[in-house]
């Protein structure tokens, strides 16, 4: 569940990257090599490249998942702790190793980028009145 936000949010942070420069390039080169409605050949590219690693990225999360599952699931198929033991040791403990990575690179990933600030529009804090201030003018 951790693995799975982390790797949502990093995805959306690629997003927001492709859509940036998407706008930033549209405006820059209207006319340039477009059709007049301000697409360039550009942003189909970039279209397609966002199709392409969405099913990239689909895919590898489906990898992942039925990996991690598969190796959770190792010791309650082997029925005994012994064997556990045995099987766990000669895949080097790697399922343990990136659970404690992804929390520890999370933890380092948090501290290094900056938090994101909640918008709150202008136009619903001026517009409403709070429960208080309608009772002061009755």
């Amino acid at each position: 569940m951790i693995a799975e936000g982390i790797l949502k949010s990093r995805f959306a942070c690629v997003n927001a990257w492709l859509y940036n420069n998407n706008n930033n390039n549209n405006n820059n080169n209207n006319t340039s090599n477009g059709d007049g409605n301000g697409h360039t050949r550009s942003s189909h590219e970039r279209t397609m490249l966002k199709k392409i690693l969405g099913k990239l990225w689909y895919m590898l999360c489906w990898f992942l998942t039925t990996s991690t599952l598969y190796y959770a699931c190792m010791g309650f198929d082997l029925l005994s702790v012994k064997k556990g033991w045995i099987a766990y040791s000669h895949l080097n403990w790697i399922g343990h190793w990136t659970v404690f990575g992804i929390i520890i690179g999370n933890q380092i990933l948090n501290m290094i980028l900056p938090k994101r600030k909640k918008s709150v529009s202008s136009s619903s804090s001026s517009s409403s009145s709070t429960p208080a201030e309608v009772k002061k003018d009755l």
